[in-house]
């Protein structure tokens, strides 16, 4: 498996005529619905998230009308966070486009196979340090 995966890093990585577009022609293609979709599940999911929806009752006053407390919440919540996650995309969009222009994905995904690799021989290290003491 782990041969496998090496062959098919090297394989991504040496491919020719790859186009700079690519992912924005990925993300353009996809259907709006089931992107916004998965993305409410993986906000709903977040640990952050889920510790913030413990803390918001302490801002909530029983006694008054509770729709337009979570209303005012929520755009609070977007005010703070659209901005932050608009230029993280935004950095993101441009490095990805110098790492293209540039033609140092290929470094990158070097890189990117030594981490995996290292990883993986550590875990089989460790694995195989833990079966040898149990002999």
């Amino acid at each position: 498996m782990g041969g496998k995966l090496i062959y098919e890093l090297i394989k991504a990585s040496v491919v020719e005529g790859a186009r700079i577009n690519d992912l924005e022609d990925g993300i353009s293609s996809s259907h709006a619905g089931k992107s916004f979709l998965s993305g409410i599940l993986i906000q709903a999911s977040s640990p952050k998230n889920i510790a913030l929806y413990a803390i918001i009752p302490q801002f909530i006053d029983p006694g008054q009308n509770t729709f337009f407390q979570f209303l005012a919440l929520c755009v609070v919540s977007v005010l703070i966070e659209l901005p932050v996650l608009t230029g993280y995309a935004s950095l993101a969009s441009k490095f990805a486009r110098k790492i293209h222009e540039n033609g140092y994905r290929n470094v990158l995904d070097g890189i990117s196979a030594l981490y995996l690799i290292g990883i993986a021989l550590s875990l089989f290290w460790s694995a195989s340090k833990k079966y040898s003491s149990i002999n």
